[in-house]
């Protein structure tokens, strides 16, 4: 067994700030049976620095298995090895107590100090007490031997005199030699003096007194108090030692920061990581912030998500979504994958069901009488087999609405549902069996989908504004974060360019997209960029001074297509954060036996047209208001403008690489059209 937990306490009076000293042997495959949590304030010590440290080192971390007060030694021959493991669980534990040290004696914190070295213990000593001096009288340094030769342990034990003992010394000699692979091996001095560990050459120093029998030594508490005996250091030298509590041998805490500029740091941060451009400092400089940063909120809780998502490394389009969403401060409850990420960092103690529900819709969609209407025109289009077809449909459609022109019927909502059964009809092919045609452009399925809107919105005051037109909110937010990207070399942005926005007298109210049908990489890089444009807009319309009871109501409800089918989503606030949340499937028919099951994408049209025109009955009142109480604000004094609550970055806009241009011609390389780093369409 690699180390015993139940090993005896270490007496107080020689380690006053160790509880427990583990000595850990390790053959070839490092393991810890049933082991899931060290204890506090305990003494590690390592031997054989082989690549299994660098994964049990990682997967102890992730388990939170190590102590914050640490101490770990290293004995390897391979000191760069060794060193990379120590330093990737530290880096994992985020823990500044650990202190990675190795033969080339790197010092921490002097209060809290560990000294490691293979075969040359005695000349390590030595030269640390050349180089550093005295330290802090209450340290506590460790030395360990792993000899693979007698000689260089007796060089040890003699470098380490009485004379030396200015600081609390624990020695961890029970190690069995190695050979220079590695591997386990008696060391062979002599017949009469054969020494398979440490502890056993000094039992034989100590036959030569006759003060030892050859009894095991069966923990590192025994060798230490064996080899205090052996140097002949008296006991009321560690009882002259104070006594240090353990919160005098932890780092002091690191001053908290500001939320704010911790939010602003993120983003540069993650302007490099996303631009290919992080360094190692800027990498350290951010754990400390995380480690020292408090969060309160949930928005706050994101932004430090952010932040350890950017220190761990955006490796993959998953990872790359979820860092973008949380800097604007969303949760995405919509793509299973992207939400799985958000729940394991933020935790399940988060009411996960109501927020993935979204907000309470508050309007209805299509009427029962239209509902009704619909389904009574494909069951009277219908042939002997139940099919239904185009020939028939017509006519049922042409004789319905005379009927309607003829009663006098001034329901708009019968007539739009007749003319998108005509419409949609017409895009169907009659045979199933018949194939789509696979090449058909963004554009193309945009058109389809936008016949049967024009028709939905034809009695409104909404307008389509379609045709990759820049949003305003994005120009806006992006002329907010162009210090952050400038700083950090991004490309000076100027928005983004969406497929259908729907507005009303210039105010935004929501982003759809379209694809063609596409990889899934595509799909989900279009999705988060959609969020991210509906939470800004949705923060700009919440900007607005609007009643209490009406907050409820201002959620935006956007669409997302991939070729024929899609999904309609909310963006809606929660506390200060947002979350994207899926409302209705949508799908567009393209044979005609699909048309029975469209009526229920024609109802969540219906219902994000009734959303839309509530939204705007909300908005345009206040927004007219406001600008009335401007213009007079120029006219006579009255009450300063207020300051917005907050002014921290809005929504994260993927930022390109800044290119400069010399004689004419530009130096770097231009993103692609369409691609994640494009200063006008990426996400």
């Amino acid at each position: 067994m690699p180390f015993d937990l139940n090993t005896d306490k270490v007496d107080s009076s020689l380690a006053p700030n160790v509880n427990r000293y583990f000595h850990i042997t390790p053959p070839r495959k490092w393991e810890f049976p049933g082991v899931t949590q060290f204890p506090d304030n305990v003494g590690l010590t390592f031997n054989q620095g082989k690549l299994a440290y660098h994964n049990e080192l990682q997967s102890l971390a992730k388990k939170q298995a190590l102590p914050e007060s640490v101490r770990i030694i290293a004995e390897n021959k391979s000191r760069q090895k060794i060193t990379k493991a120590l330093l990737k669980a530290k880096e994992c534990t985020n823990d500044n107590s650990i202190n990675v040290t190795c033969e080339n004696l790197s010092v921490g914190d002097s209060s809290n100090l560990v000294i490691g070295n293979q075969n040359r213990g005695g000349f390590a000593f030595e030269v640390f007490t050349k180089r550093y001096g005295n330290v802090q009288k209450n340290a506590i340094e460790v030395l360990t031997v792993a000899s693979s030769s007698s000689s260089a342990a007796e060089e040890a034990c003699n470098r380490v005199t009485p004379t030396n003992k200015s600081n609390n010394f624990i020695f961890a000699l029970d190690q069995p030699c190695q050979t220079r692979d590695g591997n386990e091996s008696s060391v062979n001095t002599g017949n009469d003096n054969q020494s398979n560990t440490m502890s056993d050459f000094l039992r034989q120093q100590k036959q030569l007194n006759g003060t030892l029998d050859h009894s095991p030594l069966p923990c590192a508490a025994e060798a230490t108090a064996n080899v205090c005996d052996h140097l002949n250091i008296p006991v009321s030298f560690w009882a002259d030692i104070p006594k240090l509590s353990d919160s005098s041998i932890l780092p002091e805490p690191l001053p908290s920061i500001d939320p704010a500029a911790f939010r602003e740091l993120v983003f540069g941060t993650a302007v490099k990581a996303l631009n290919k451009s992080l360094c190692m400092q800027d990498v350290a400089k951010m754990r400390t912030l995380i480690k020292s940063y408090n969060a309160t909120t949930i928005g706050q809780q994101l932004d430090k998500m952010a932040a350890n998502v950017v220190v761990e490394g955006v490796n993959d389009d998953i990872k790359v979504n979820a860092l973008k969403l949380s800097l604007s401060r969303i949760i995405d409850c919509v793509n299973p994958k992207v939400n799985a990420v958000f729940r394991e960092r933020l935790g399940m103690d988060l009411p996960w069901e109501s927020i993935s529900a979204g907000p309470s819709i508050g309007v209805t969609g299509l009427k029962c009488t239209s509902r009704r209407l619909y389904e009574d025109v494909l069951t009277a289009s219908s042939d002997d087999k139940g099919n239904v077809t185009k020939e028939l449909l017509n006519m049922v459609i042409c004789r319905k609405k005379l009927e309607l022109y003829e009663a006098g019927n001034n329901d708009r909502e019968a007539m739009q549902v007749l003319d998108v059964l005509a419409t949609a009809s017409r895009l169907c092919l009659d045979d199933s069996a018949l194939d789509v045609k696979g090449s058909m452009s963004e554009l193309t399925y945009y058109r389809k989908i936008a016949y049967i809107l024009d028709i939905i919105l034809d009695d409104t005051r909404l307008d389509l504004i379609d045709g990759e037109i820049m949003s305003n909110v994005s120009k806006q937010i992006c002329r907010q974060n162009d210090p952050l990207y400038a700083e950090n070399g991004a490309v000076i942005m100027k928005g983004r360019r969406i497929d259908l926005i729907i507005q009303s007298k210039n105010v935004e109210l929501s982003s759809n997209e379209w694809k063609r049908r596409v990889t899934l990489k595509q799909s989900t890089r279009q999705q988060a960029k959609n969020f991210r444009m509906n939470k800004g807009m949705l923060k700009q319309l919440l900007s607005y001074p609007l009643d209490l009871a009406e907050r409820d109501n201002v959620y935006t409800l956007g669409m997302d297509w991939t070729g024929p089918v899609g999904y309609m989503f909310s963006v809606s606030p929660y506390q200060d954060a947002y979350v994207a949340a899926h409302q209705f499937s949508l799908m567009l028919p393209e044979y005609l036996s699909e048309l029975r099951s469209f009526i229920n994408t024609l109802n969540a049209l219906y219902i994000w047209k009734q959303h839309h025109c509530q939204l705007k009955d909300i908005i345009l009142p206040v927004i007219i208001s406001v600008e009335k109480n401007n213009a007079l604000a120029n006219l006579i004094p009255g009450p300063p403008p207020s300051t917005p609550l907050d002014i921290s970055p809005n929504a994260f806009y993927t930022p390109g690489k800044r290119r400069m241009k010399h004689a004419g011609v530009t130096v770097g390389c231009a993103p692609k059209k369409g691609s994640d780093t494009d200063s006008d369409s990426s996400p």
